[in-house]
């Protein structure tokens, strides 16, 4: 009897996690900061943290707090039930663990706080899901308010075992990605091998130093996720427009929580208006900017927005694009309401399906 063909890898890069208790990460401060976090906590989370009372059922809201109103971001909150829950049963062979709450540390506005969060984020991640479980891949967390200090971090943790990438979450300075102001953070994930990843959402929180929108503060939920890409948008122009790639050509950026749909027309107008204004940018060279976007960027699936009832013209207006297919990259939003691998598929190019489900989070992440 022949063999059953193997199944294909399944790699997905956006799973969301985080704490089922803030004291979980409030453990990993230093004695200092924990005192000031003690002090500066509601009355229930002080009786709480000094052993006078019970822990209150509301999160701990100060350090890492949201805009009032947004829904909470569901996350897996421990390595079994991500495991048992979603990996096993979906047959997912590589998950990149993308933080929830966590993705806004680097907005916390009193600077040496955010610092000290960032270090203890990181230290839980390694400990509590990190090791165990070979599918399973982080991200160092750092605070980008201070890029020297983040460049210490990523060198700090950025080689240990399970790190596979830098996030860049909250953006604490109000400058995209590429600035130079960055470059400290730029060298360093180069030095290491390891991708940026850009997830929308991180300037969600009050105090975070940009907006998650181009012309400002969305006052609802649907506002804010419906305009996620234009922050994606944003730093990806800026990666490319800044000659972040020409200064680090090994280096690769992954952008998650704005979808596919927009990025087809994005590398259109790139295009066009490197020809107009070529001059901006030299060194890009003779490549157009489509060129250097399929070799250094990916973009996540997830939210996968398109028509139920449009048939095959979503096919095709993917189909138009083929830079698209090399940058593709699947992701569920777990536990969020993201697409499944064959939602996606089922709208995308048939011969996508490779570099979409595992080809190219391999290159990127080298994942074999």
């Amino acid at each position: 009897m022949p063999e059953a063909p193997a199944t294909p890898p399944l790699h997905d890069c956006f799973v969301r996690h985080g704490w089922a208790s803030d004291a979980e990460l409030l453990a990993h401060l230093p004695a200092g900061w924990r005192e000031y976090m003690v002090l500066h906590s509601p009355r229930a989370w002080h009786d709480h943290l000094v052993g006078a009372g019970p822990e209150p059922p509301t999160p701990l809201t100060g350090p890492i707090a949201t805009q009032p109103g947004y829904p909470p971001v569901p996350q897996v909150t421990s390595l079994a039930q991500l495991c048992d829950g979603y990996l096993g049963p979906a047959g997912v062979t590589r998950a990149l663990l993308v933080h929830g709450t966590g993705l806004h540390v680097g907005g916390v506005p009193t600077v040496r706080l955010a610092v000290a969060l960032t270090r203890a984020l990181n230290d839980w991640t390694l400990e509590r899901w990190c090791g165990e479980d070979l599918r399973v891949h982080a991200l160092v967390a750092v605070c980008s308010q201070v890029p020297d200090e983040a460049a210490t971090e990523i060198r700090r943790v950025g080689g240990a075992a399970g790190m596979a990438g830098v996030l860049l979450g909250a953006d604490g300075v109000s400058k995209p990605f590429g600035h130079p102001l960055y470059d400290p953070i730029h060298r360093a994930a180069a030095e290491l091998g390891l991708p940026l990843v850009v997830v929308a959402g991180g300037d969600v929180p009050l105090d975070a130093g940009a907006y998650p929108t181009g012309a400002g503060f969305p006052q609802t939920a649907v506002e804010m996720r419906t305009l996620a890409h234009q922050s994606l948008a944003t730093h990806a122009a800026s990666f490319l427009g800044q000659g972040v790639f020409a200064r680090y050509p090994d280096l690769k950026v992954l952008l998650l929580g704005g979808g596919l749909g927009w990025v087809g027309p994005w590398l259109w107008r790139m295009d066009t208006n490197y020809r107009a204004f070529r001059h901006d940018v030299l060194w890009l060279g003779d490549d157009p900017p489509s060129e250097h976007a399929a070799r250094h960027l990916r973009v996540g699936t997830h939210p996968f927005d398109h028509p139920a009832d449009a048939g095959d013209a979503v096919t095709e207006y993917f189909a138009l694009e083929p830079a698209v297919a090399r940058m593709a990259c699947f992701a569920s939003g777990h536990p969020g309401a993201g697409p499944s691998a064959a939602a996606a598929l089922g709208v995308l190019p048939g011969d996508w399906a490779p570099r979409v489900l595992h080809g190219n989070a391999e290159e990127l992440f080298g994942w074999a």
